[in-house]
């Protein structure tokens, strides 16, 4: 298996970390690679590190256009995901890992409870 690692500055704004995101699907598959891992938060800038950015400020659901976006990357370039976002589900919101599928499914969720404060 070859993997693919994105590194990301990670922009203000979510559409266009997401617009990143899914060029750097497309590039890895193009180079060959057969999973891409993303950074923690890639549709965000990292909260636990700048002050006054909170989760659930950042945090989408599962058929959030952004998630639907990227497992369709994933689907049309033909690889393997692990995408780093805030999940909100029933009120609750997650650091979250999705496992995506070359065929664009959610094959498994990581969810974290709590984000560590860290300085910028």
């Amino acid at each position: 298996m070859k993997l693919a690692v994105a590194q990301m500055a990670m922009r203000e704004s979510m559409e266009e970390n997401y617009r990143i995101s899914r060029e750097l699907i497309r590039e890895a598959s193009e180079r060959g690679a057969d999973l891409i891992c993303f950074p923690e938060g890639q549709l965000s800038r990292y909260v636990a590190q700048c002050q006054g950015l909170e989760s659930k400020d950042f945090a989408v659901t599962s058929d959030h256009p952004y998630v639907k976006g990227l497992l369709e990357a994933c689907r049309e370039s033909g690889i393997m995901a692990e995408i780093s976002l805030c999940l909100k589900e029933d009120e609750k919101v997650y650091a979250c890992a999705l496992l995506v599928s070359a065929e664009g499914e959610i094959l498994a969720v990581e969810k974290k409870k709590h984000i560590v404060r860290a300085p910028n």
